[in-house]
């Protein structure tokens, strides 16, 4: 996996990342970007058009997305924070799928959303 970034301004810029798909790269914007999910030792990278499966460690992969952007809720899920339908005591909803939410991380997710 590698993180590039254009040569726009910061608050435009368009940072992806490339992902290994059968015996080819391809490039893959944050923002499409549904959930990721560790099964076993493989990874789903899951996106409205495909799912990616791919190799690797969750930390390894939470180190390439935009910091502001995306958040470990549990040992096996990050999500993008925009993409949260429903925060409950312990999961989250994104696109009617429920992913578990950690008590630890819960604190951090709080911190990162607006609330009123």
């Amino acid at each position: 996996m590698q993180k590039s970034k254009d040569n726009r301004s910061p608050t435009t810029s368009q940072e992806f990342i490339f992902v290994r798909s059968g015996n080819h790269l391809e490039k893959l914007f944050p923002e499409k970007i549904l959930w990721i999910e560790l099964i076993g030792r493989k990874i789903i990278i899951c996106t409205l058009d495909k799912n990616y499966l791919i190799n690797g460690s969750m930390k390894r992969l939470m180190r390439k997305l935009p910091d502001n952007k995306f958040i470990r809720v549990h040992p096996s899920f990050i999500v993008p924070v925009e993409k949260i339908d429903v925060i409950k005591k312990d999961a989250i909803t994104i696109e009617e799928k429920q992913i578990p939410l950690s008590k630890p991380r819960k604190k951090e997710l709080l911190s990162k959303i607006n609330m009123v």
